[in-house]
C-alpha cells in the first residue's frame, strides 16, 4: 500500500488547515490510522492548562472525515468500467423506470453528487498540473486539450437532461439535477478564471480568449436558466457566495461521513466515582464505629466526631474522584466519534484526546525533531514553552465501506482538521512597531511588524506501517496568521 500523505495550508486569517490522506484496502477487515500533533507555544502568549481548557481546544478544532474523491481524467468521464457519467446515466434511467423504489432514489442522488465531486476534482487537478508544468514545451497543447475536454464533459452531462423529461417523475429529481448543473457551471468558471490569471503571456492570447469565452457562455447559461448564481460589479454578490458555498457542501456530502460524538469512558468514569464514594463512606463508617465503642451514644463529643468525620468524608470523596479520573484519562481518550454513511451504516469510529504536557515527557522522536534554533531556544527559554499534545485514532470497517467501494474506485480516506488560533492572539503586542534608521545623514522612522512563532510537529501513519513526520512553523501576529513555514 502507498504511504500516507499530508498537507498544511492557511485556510483564512485565523485558521490553518491540515489534511491527511490515507490509502485504504477494502479487502482488509479493518483499517486503522493515527495522528499525533504537538504545538509548542511561547509562554508569553499565556495559553496554558490554567487559561485554555480541553473544551476550548475542541471548540477551536473543526474536524472532517471523508473518502478521497476517485481519480478520473477530465476526458474520461464516460469511458472505462467505472466511468462516473455512465454510472449517473444508469442511475437516472433506473429511477425513471421504477420511480417509487427508495434504493434507486438514493442511488441517483449518490451518483449525481459523486459525478460532480469527480468532475470538480478533475478540473482542479488538471489546472494545477498546467500551472506546475508551465515551462513544458507542450504547455499550449495541454491547455487546449483541457479547455476542450472540460467543455465536452459538461456538454455530455447536460445531454442527460432529456432522460428526466417524464411527466410522472417527481419534480424533486429534476431540481436536484439542475443544482448539479449550476454547480458544474460555477466550477468551470472558477478554474478557467484561475487559468486566465495564470497564463498572462501574450503567446497565450488565443487560449485566454477561449477560456474567457467559455466563462461568458456559462454566465449567460446560468442567467437563462434563472439559477441565481451570477456575480456583478455593482453588487455585494451575497446570493452568489451563498449558493456557491451551499452547492459545494451538497455535492461533496456523498463523500463525508456523518458522526455522533460522546465522551469516552463514561461507564468507567462512573464506576471510579462509585469507588471514590465507597472509600469516603468506609472512612466515615469506620470512625463512627470506632468512637461509638468508646463514647456514650448521645454525648457532645460523639456528635463532634460524627460532624468532623462527615467533613473529611466529603473531601476524601472529591479528592478520590479527581485522582481516579486523572488516572483514567491517562489510558482513555477524551472523545469517541462514531462514523456513519448516508444510509446510516456504521463505517468506523475515531478517538481523540488532548492535554498540556511537559517537554520532557514528549516522545523522543518528536523532541528530537523540535530541534530549536539557537535564537528561538534563548527567546523561549526565558519563560519556556507550553506544549499541547493532541492524538487521534481512526478505525474504519470494510463491511460498512463495501457499498461505496462497489460503485466507485475509492482508494483513500481524508482526515481534515482546521484549527482556530484566535485564542493565541489575545496577549500579543501591537502588530506594528516603528523603528528609526539612519538615511542621508538623518534618522527616519520606518514601519516594522512584530510576529510570534508557534512550532507544530505532526506524526501520522497507519497500523503496521512506518510513521511519517512533518514540522511547520506558524508565523502569527495579533491580526492573525501571516504565513506557514514548512520544514
Amino acid at each position: 500500500m502507498e504511504n500516507p500523505e499530508q498537507s498544511v495550508s492557511v485556510h483564512d486569517k485565523y485558521q490553518f488547515e491540515v489534511k491527511f490522506t490515507y490509502p485504504v484496502d477494502p479487502r482488509q477487515k479493518e483499517m486503522e490510522y493515527h495522528v499525533e500533533c504537538c504545538m509548542f507555544i511561547p509562554q508569553n502568549l499565556c495559553v496554558n492548562k490554567s487559561t485554555y481548557s480541553k473544551e476550548e481546544f475542541y471548540s477551536d478544532l473543526l474536524k472532517y472525515t471523508r473518502f478521497k474523491t476517485p481519480v478520473t481524467r477530465i476526458g474520461e468521464m464516460d469511458s472505462g468500467e467505472n466511468a462516473p457519467l455512465l454510472k449517473l446515466e444508469e442511475a437516472m434511467r433506473n429511477l425513471v423506470s421504477a420511480r417509487n423504489v427508495s434504493g434507486l432514489q438514493n442511488e441517483f442522488n449518490d451518483s449525481l453528487k459523486m459525478f460532480c465531486s469527480i468532475f470538480k476534482s478533475s478540473l482542479r487537478d488538471e489546472e494545477a498540473f498546467i500551472e506546475k508544468n508551465h515551462a513544458d514545451p507542450a504547455i499550449m497543447l495541454l491547455i487546449e486539450k483541457y479547455l476542450q475536454k472540460s467543455a465536452e464533459g459538461l456538454s455530455k452531462f447536460r445531454a442527460l437532461r432529456e432522460i428526466f423529461q417524464d411527466p410522472h417523475l417527481s419534480v424533486r429529481y429534476m431540481k436536484m439535477y439542475q443544482l448539479a448543473d449550476e454547480f458544474l457551471s460555477l466550477t468551470i468558471c472558477k478554474y478557467h478564471s484561475r487559468l486566465i490569471m495564470f497564463i498572462k503571456s501574450s503567446e497565450f492570447d488565443l487560449l485566454r480568449k477561449d477560456a474567457y469565452s467559455a466563462i461568458e457562455k456559462e454566465t449567460s447559461y446560468r442567467q437563462a436558466w434563472s439559477y441565481g448564481s451570477t456575480a456583478s460589479e455593482n453588487s455585494d454578490n451575497e446570493e452568489f457566495v451563498y449558493r456557491e458555498g451551499a452547492l459545494k457542501k451538497i455535492m461533496a456530502s456523498v463523500l463525508f461521513l456523518k458522526k455522533e460524538t460522546v465522551k469516552e469512558g463514561r461507564l468507567l468514569e462512573q464506576f471510579s466515582f462509585g469507588i471514590a464514594a465507597g472509600l469516603a463512606m468506609a472512612f466515615a463508617t469506620g470512625v463512627a464505629v470506632l468512637f461509638r465503642c468508646r463514647l456514650d451514644e448521645f454525648s457532645l463529643t460523639f456528635f463532634a466526631v460524627l460532624v468532623i468525620s462527615y467533613m473529611f468524608k466529603d473531601r476524601i470523596k472529591e479528592l478520590s474522584r479527581m485522582y481516579l479520573s486523572e488516572c483514567l484519562r491517562k489510558y482513555l481518550y477524551d472523545l469517541r466519534t462514531d462514523l456513519y454513511n448516508s444510509f446510516g451504516n456504521k463505517m468506523g469510529f475515531t478517538k481523540e484526546s488532548c492535554s498540556f504536557v511537559s517537554e520532557n515527557s514528549l516522545p523522543a522522536q518528536i523532541a528530537g525533531i523540535r530541534n530549536k534554533d539557537f535564537l528561538s531556544e534563548l527567546d523561549n527559554g526565558v519563560l519556556g514553552e507550553d506544549v499541547i499534545y493532541y492524538k487521534k485514532q481512526i478505525k474504519l470497517f470494510s463491511s460498512g465501506c463495501r457499498k461505496i467501494f462497489a460503485n466507485f474506485p475509492v482508494d483513500g480516506v481524508v482526515d481534515i482538521f482546521r484549527f482556530d488560533v484566535r485564542k493565541f492572539l489575545e496577549k500579543m503586542d501591537n502588530p506594528a512597531k516603528e523603528l528609526y534608521i539612519p538615511s542621508n545623514g538623518e534618522i527616519i522612522p520606518v514601519k516594522s511588524k512584530r510576529v510570534y512563532h508557534v512550532t507544530v510537529i505532526f506524526r501520522y501513519g497507519m497500523k503496521d506501517h512506518e510513521d511519517s513526520f512533518h514540522k511547520i512553523r506558524l508565523i502569527l501576529c495579533r491580526n492573525g496568521i501571516k504565513r506557514i513555514e514548512n520544514f
